[in-house]
């Protein structure tokens, strides 16, 4: 307990040194801290952040529902599942800020069009989440709409995706093509990296350009470590797959059960079971 506490302190302290003391600038000096760290610890810092993020809100949201259950108020729940094991754009977004999913879908996805026209309606959302955020007027903060935008492009693109090539992919899944199969694997695995990396602007606001900058300008490094996610992320999402299909599947009898055995056959094993005690 003490060794996971004082782990999870160091994360903590590492990612709000990430949050606040990413860049500084003026006329004569210019640093950035994401230069000074290895590729590594700068995905590792934006891996932290964006968990410690998701658990920051899951305990707000999970005390506030809390409070309206002791009200006598059933509202809808927040955060339905760890991050980590959704590795789509729509299935993060359905389980992250679940009662606002739902509102939008309401009130604004579906009146806009919806299935439809999802090319309209899936950007006027995150535009609308995105000026939700701001705190301090209109355009005051424009790394919002720059990650709305990354994140309607995602949506807008996985749709598009799954309705053309991931149909085709999944047919050639389900005859054996072995090329089939190591593209489904591999794009388990790339989900995930797209989905931390478009929410970069809502971590370091203005300063994303630089993480990107130096996140993608490490040449050989940086397709290591992609690599290395992928494979990682694509093994993940195989063993979350497996472990949600064998709690929906209904669970089978025990093979050695009174009902899957004749009755002669039970009789006999019975009193093979008395010759031998008796022995």
């Amino acid at each position: 307990m003490m060794f996971g506490t004082e782990v999870f302190s160091v994360f903590w302290w590492y990612s709000q040194k990430l949050h606040g003391l990413t860049c500084s600038s003026d006329h004569r000096h210019e640093s950035c801290i994401f230069d000074e760290l290895s590729i590594w610890e700068l995905y590792l810092g934006m891996h932290v952040r964006l968990h410690f993020t998701w658990l920051t809100l899951m305990i707000l949201w999970r005390f506030g529902r809390f409070m309206s259950l002791a009200d006598g108020v059933d509202c809808p729940e927040n955060m339905l599942g760890c991050v980590t094991f959704f590795y789509t754009f729509e299935a993060f977004w359905r389980i992250w800020h679940a009662s606002m999913n739902r509102f939008m879908l309401r009130y604004l996805y579906v009146p806009v069009g919806g299935k439809k026209r999802s090319w309209l309606a899936v950007p006027m959302v995150f535009g609308f989440v995105a000026y939700w955020h701001e705190s301090t007027g209109f355009l005051t903060r424009p790394a919002w709409y720059a990650w709305g935008f990354l994140n309607a492009f995602g949506v807008t693109a996985e749709k598009a995706l799954a309705t053309t090539v991931g149909r085709q992919l999944a047919k050639g899944e389900a005859d054996g093509n072995w090329f089939a199969c190591i593209l489904v694997f591999l794009g388990k695995g790339v989900g995930p990296i797209f989905l931390i990396l478009v929410n970069v602007p809502a971590i370091f606001y203005e300063n994303s350009w630089k993480f990107y900058v130096s996140f993608f300008n490490r040449g050989w490094e940086t397709a290591v470590l992609l690599w290395t996610l992928v494979l990682t992320f694509s093994c993940t999402a195989v063993l979350v797959d497996a472990f949600r299909e064998e709690e929906t599947s209904p669970r089978r009898a025990p093979l050695t059960s009174a009902r899957s055995v004749p009755d002669e056959l039970a009789e006999l094993e019975l009193q093979s079971s008395e010759s031998w005690h008796g022995r």
